[in-house]
């Protein structure tokens, strides 16, 4: 990469991952409220029987989410891609398919739950011959079911609407959600005591509000997704919406499988310490009450992780379109700074206050706080190394290594989770939360052997990148000119071709220069040219300043009399004359042109 000691090489990088980054902690934190609104009030008002009542119904929010993430958020990522590469009606039909089939999901469920919840309920380890949790298990899981619809839409809406340049909007809805979900939690449950009712109604309330304030993304400016294109979009060849699907999925599988893994991991605990409650080895209703209380603590934790892991995908999916790889391995080191700082920080501030985090949680008797406290401190111990990698999958998700996630879901939920949780339930399950640090330290040491592998594949011939940054200072246009002449002599492309790349360099920084820039301090543009087999010459062209597009400049001959606004135009109109296909958007709040040339 060529770098200009005043331009800031990685200004515009670091600020696209902060803009998606800084809206998605706070989303995070709300998030996590959200997630442990019901445990908290109902185990502070009702204690350890409604508490192990959640954790028996929390599978079912599990199931959700693999559905919604499958959907959601491999959509999100094609989504980016798509309209990266400028197949914005492909985007919408994509689209148009992904939300269809998550709203009939949702209304499977919700049958399912008018129907048949005491199935359902039996199939989570829940029985009669527990007749106060069988009731608070019923209580809490019916209207669950029933509501199947709005919890689904609404994590399949917000990928969608923070990958189609709202992530503010979605950060908004998710944190109004958050809060409202603790707040009529304090509320219904606390106040009004309704119990584990007052909980699950608090939930569905939350989640509609948030779907709706994600909706009026349909009708904004911002971003391909508005209602009526949706609705209007004309039908292109099937086979490649097929396709578009298929790959969402194929994207979404690693964190749709990592939920399932984390429904049979979670299922095959509860069933491990009821059946050793009832055995007489522990009490057995205490310990699914402590392993819930974990549980929430994992609720409060991994958002922050996949907040960040989240924030890096659009960044990633778009410098992996543009085959800048130099910006890639700067959001993932930037990505990970992040996310393992902030959650480790939190891990030891929960620790600390383990003692008070277990009686706010209604486990205030001596007996429970001796199971609950050394329980939460070792499983903390864990966390680092999971957070860490959920980063890397994410963000492999992002840049076409689907099979590298999935492997990197399996490792982190299914093996060595499971085989050592199985293992220490069987013999020591007074002992089970031991069965964490070294099934997660083990896993993320694979996972990084195994990323180390793949990419020492994948660099073997890479595509040939030249990369520059420069500020808004017009000298430094001509040294980047010249830098250009200098990488198509290298790269032995014709003369005449190498002067056409020029030219686009040339003019389109030069008109951004003088129409969008005002001369104030950071102001950056990055250019960015990639050789791809054909040959086919793909210039992108990114500036931090506000909405600007060239391509809506009057173009018109020249002639003697012609206003200096116009003649400023004629430079776009030669270089869309000379390119194959030229293309504008606005994402992340950054102008990005797409000129390509055959």
């Amino acid at each position: 990469m060529r770098r200009n000691k005043d331009a800031g090489p990685w200004r515009i990088p670091r600020a696209m991952l902060m803009r998606t980054l800084i809206p998605g902690s706070v989303s995070a934190l709300a998030l996590g409220l959200s997630n442990i609104a019901d445990a908290l009030t109902v185990g502070i008002r009702i204690g350890e029987t409604a508490l192990a009542a959640i954790g028996i119904v929390t599978p079912i929010y599990l199931i959700f989410n693999i559905l919604a993430l499958s959907l959601g958020s491999g959509g999100g990522i094609t989504h980016s891609r798509l309209t990266a590469e400028g197949k914005n009606r492909l985007a919408l039909l994509h689209f148009r398919r992904a939300a269809l089939w998550a709203l009939g999901i949702g209304l499977f469920f919700s049958l399912l739950g008018g129907l048949f919840p005491g199935l359902v309920l039996r199939l989570l380890s829940a029985g009669e011959d527990y007749p106060e949790l069988w009731a608070l298990c019923l209580d809490y899981a019916r209207p669950l079911l029933i509501a199947s619809p709005v919890l689904i839409l609404n994590v399949f809406l917000y990928y969608f609407v923070k990958n189609d340049d709202q992530p503010r909007l979605a950060a908004l809805a998710f944190t109004v959600g958050g809060v409202l979900d603790l707040s009529l939690n304090l509320l219904l449950v606390l106040i009004l005591n309704l119990g584990v009712r007052g909980a699950i109604l608090s939930t569905i309330i939350a989640q509609a509000v948030s779907l709706i304030l994600l909706a009026t993304h349909f009708f904004s400016r911002r971003g391909i997704l508005h209602l009526r294109d949706i609705l209007n979009a004309q039908p292109e060849d099937p086979r490649q919406v097929r396709a578009c699907l298929a790959g969402s999925l194929r994207s979404g599988a690693s964190s749709s499988l990592s939920i399932v893994f984390q429904f049979g991991s979670q299922l095959m605990i509860n069933h491990l310490l009821m059946d050793a409650g009832r055995q007489g080895r522990i009490p057995g209703d205490l310990y699914v009450a402590v392993f819930d209380l974990l549980l929430n603590i994992a609720y409060v934790l991994q958002p922050i992780y996949r907040t960040v892991g989240e924030s890096m995908q659009p960044c990633a999916a778009t410098f992996s379109v543009e085959h800048d790889r130099e910006s890639l391995r700067f959001i993932r080191r930037l990505g990970l700074r992040f996310g393992l700082g902030e959650g480790v920080l939190l891990a030891a501030l929960i620790a600390a206050f383990a003692g008070p985090i277990s009686r706010l949680f209604g486990l205030r008797l001596p007996e429970q706080m001796a199971v609950a406290v050394p329980a939460i401190r070792i499983y903390l111990l864990s966390t680092p190394f999971a957070g860490l990698l959920l980063l890397l999958v994410l963000y492999d998700q992002a840049v076409r290594h689907p099979w590298l996630a999935i492997q990197g879901t399996f490792l982190r939920d299914a093996v060595p989770r499971i085989p050592f949780a199985l293992a220490a339930g069987l013999l020591w399950p007074e002992s089970i939360w031991w069965a964490f640090l070294p099934a997660e330290a083990l896993a993320a040491g694979i996972f990084l052997l195994l990323q180390r592998r793949v990419e020492r594949q994948s660099s073997l011939q890479p595509l040939p990148v030249f990369r520059a940054a420069l500020t808004n200072s017009s000298h430094e246009l001509g040294d980047v000119v010249n830098q250009v002449a200098e990488f198509c002599e290298a790269q032995g492309i014709p003369p005449a071709k190498a002067v056409q790349l020029q030219l686009g360099v040339e003019e389109l920084c030069a008109v951004t220069l003088q129409k969008a820039f005002s001369g104030q301090k950071d102001e950056y543009i990055q250019v960015t040219l990639v050789v791809e087999p054909g040959p086919r010459y793909v210039l992108h062209i990114r500036d931090s300043a506000p909405f600007f597009n060239p391509l809506d400049l009057k173009m018109e001959k020249a002639r003697k009399d012609m206003e200096s606004s116009i003649m400023d135009s004629i430079g776009v109109m030669m270089v869309r004359r000379q390119s194959r296909h030229m293309e504008y958007r606005n994402y992340q709040g950054f102008n990005t042109l797409t000129v390509i040339y055959e």
